[in-house]
């Protein structure tokens, strides 16, 4: 099964059942189908006592429904022949893991007027936070350009969040906002009308 012909859930499962299956810092070599996964998986050595990473690979996407039911039933006849594939499906596969939202605010002084400042707003959508790639987008978000004082920050804010959630359907509880302010800034609270899930 090449991996360009699952769709992109299949492929955020495919990735997190892989990443739990590898060691740390662990480099296989480039990957075109699932059959090169398991190759990448054959070749390392489990651990002690452990089951062998390319079986437990096989048995959490059998186990795994989103997964198309054609891909399992051929997965499941390769785990069928293994050792050890039967007691492994009984072992709790990796939870889902959501998308990676971030909205980046950037603010800069304006050189001629002291106490204006420049506003730009980006939304970053990592739908593999557990293997980066270049599927990672990046969009900015359509604010004024015009420049802003800082009394005008918190409605500026419910703005840029109200463009989120409507236009890109964000869940704002789950929503990363990261600052990056000049240091003149740095006393503003922001936790004060931040809505977000944190800000740094």
């Amino acid at each position: 099964m090449i991996l360009q012909e699952l769709t992109e859930q299949e492929r955020s499962r495919l990735d997190v059942h892989y990443a739990a299956c590898c060691p740390e810092g662990f480099q296989g070599a480039p990957v075109e189908s699932v059959g090169d996964l398991l190759v990448n998986l054959t070749e390392m050595l489990p651990p002690k006592g452990k089951p062998k990473p390319s079986v437990q690979f096989v048995a959490w996407l059998v186990q795994d429904t989103v997964i198309g039911s054609e891909i399992r039933q051929q997965l499941r006849e390769w785990g069928e022949s293994q050792k050890g594939f039967a007691e492994l499906q009984t072992v709790p596969a990796p939870p889902p893991v959501a998308h990676e939202q971030y909205l980046m605010i950037v603010v800069k002084p304006v050189s001629t007027k002291a106490g204006n400042y420049w506003v730009q707003a980006v939304l970053v959508d990592d739908p593999q936070p557990l293997n980066p790639d270049d599927t990672t987008t990046f969009e900015q978000i359509p604010i004024p350009e015009q420049e802003y004082i800082t009394d005008e920050f918190p409605a500026l804010l419910r703005e840029i969040l109200t463009i989120c959630h409507d236009q890109h359907q964000v869940v704002l509880e789950d929503l990363n906002i990261q600052w990056f302010l000049p240091s003149e800034l740095l006393f503003l609270n922001i936790e004060q009308w931040t809505f977000g899930k944190r800000e740094r």
